[in-house]
């Protein structure tokens, strides 16, 4: 029995002595589970902040690069409307030179074409159906030109060279208008009616050559930059010939008449 007892306090003492230390090694054990859970749980915070801080960090170079992209393409659209816009603007100005210079050479054209039929005027001059007054002559080409009548004129090689440059620099209702008054011309000079008597029919002749020289001098007029001219090829003419409205009103009435029975 009392052995029992001895074994038993034995066992008690041991128990108390031992107890204590396993709750301390427990506790210890716990402790460092702790620290370890708690060392991970910050180690996988500190993984997703520099992760996040990574991802921003793309993010936003990512948006600079677009931003960067968008404005190399703004400043590339804009270089290239700069460009267009300046080789437009160098296209108007060559085609405005070109404009001009063909238009000079266009208004000496015209006054080598309408030399011959301003001397017509002169012939035109003594029928009753007008009063034309040619333009005074002048210039070093015009002082030494030997007279010659309208069609020796335009059968020269200069007149020819005038008429070729006209039929390429000259518009197309301008160079219709030409042909139109240079084969009245040339009917005319082979019947002899715009000089011949003063009968009826030389009468309404007159007047359709000068309605085609009228018509020539219209589009003349809009070659050279009055395109919305509201004249009337006769218009044109009225200036010149004191009689022509009174001599119109003569030759339509004629042609109104009624033919006799």
């Amino acid at each position: 029995m009392g052995e029992s007892t001895s074994l038993l306090e034995l066992i008690t003492a041991i128990g108390s002595v031992v107890t204590p230390i396993l709750i301390v090694a427990l506790s210890a054990v716990t402790v460092a589970f702790q620290r370890r859970a708690d060392a991970a749980l910050k180690r996988e915070e500190t993984q997703r902040e520099v992760a996040q801080k990574r991802e921003e960090a793309q993010r936003e170079r990512a948006l600079k690069r677009e931003e960067e992209q968008r404005e190399r393409g703004l400043k590339r659209e804009e270089e290239q409307r700069e460009a267009a816009q300046k080789r437009e603007e160098a296209q108007r100005e060559r085609a405005q030179r070109l404009e001009e210079g063909i238009r000079a050479d266009r208004i000496q054209i015209y006054q080598d074409i309408l030399d011959p039929f301003i001397a017509i005027f002169g012939e035109v001059k003594r029928t009753p159906t007008s009063d034309a007054r040619p333009r005074p002559k002048s210039g070093r080409r015009n002082q030494q030109r030997e007279p010659k009548s309208a069609i020796e004129t335009i059968g020269s090689d200069e007149y020819r060279e005038a008429a070729f440059k006209l039929s390429l620099f000259a518009n197309d209702d301008a160079v219709r208008a030409f042909n139109e008054l240079l084969q009245f011309a040339y009917q005319a000079e082979s019947q002899d009616r715009l000089t011949s008597s003063t009968g009826e029919t030389d009468e309404a002749r007159t007047l359709d050559f000068l309605h085609a020289f009228g018509t020539l001098l219209l589009e003349i007029r809009r070659s050279v930059g009055n395109e919305t001219t509201t004249l009337s090829a006769l218009e044109m003419l009225e200036w010149l010939i004191s009689d022509l409205r009174s001599q119109i009103a003569s030759v339509e009435a004629v042609r109104d008449a009624p033919p006799p029975t």
